[in-house]
């Protein structure tokens, strides 16, 4: 997995104005390997395997997913006077799907959790508002 990332800041200042503002691109790129699991019989729980062995099954074919957002943010204050000031912003916000949202699928042993990953996910975008 490999994430690049890149952004800018601004902000302006003039007696009872600030505003500021922000733009960010983000790329990330997720490859898997072909995994194969087999049960062990000591645990029952299912463990690494190497393919091709008779017990072996495939429990995730071989990936590799690019995903690309852009978040952004806008916001100003208006100073009224020493005790009251109103402010607003509206902010974008982006998340690529990681590892374990895309590849995971079975029993956590340690924490009796059931994880189910997509492999179709997609990233999450938010707009907020204040």
């Amino acid at each position: 997995m490999s994430d690049l990332g890149a952004y800018i800041f601004t902000q302006w200042k003039n007696h009872r104005w600030r505003l500021g503002g922000g733009i960010r691109y983000d790329h990330r790129n997720v490859n898997g390997g072909a995994f194969y699991t087999a049960t062990d019989p000591n645990t029952n729980f299912e463990k690494l395997a190497i393919a091709g062995n008779l017990d072996s099954f495939l429990k995730f074919p071989a990936f590799s997913k690019n995903y690309r957002g852009v978040s952004l943010s806008l916001g100003g204050r208006f100073t009224v006077n020493d005790h009251i000031g109103l402010k607003v912003n509206v902010a974008r916000g982006y998340q690529a799907p990681n590892i374990t949202v895309l590849a995971s699928n079975g029993l956590d042993p340690g924490a009796h959790i059931i994880y189910m990953g997509n492999m179709a996910s997609q990233p999450e975008f938010v707009l907020s508002r204040i």
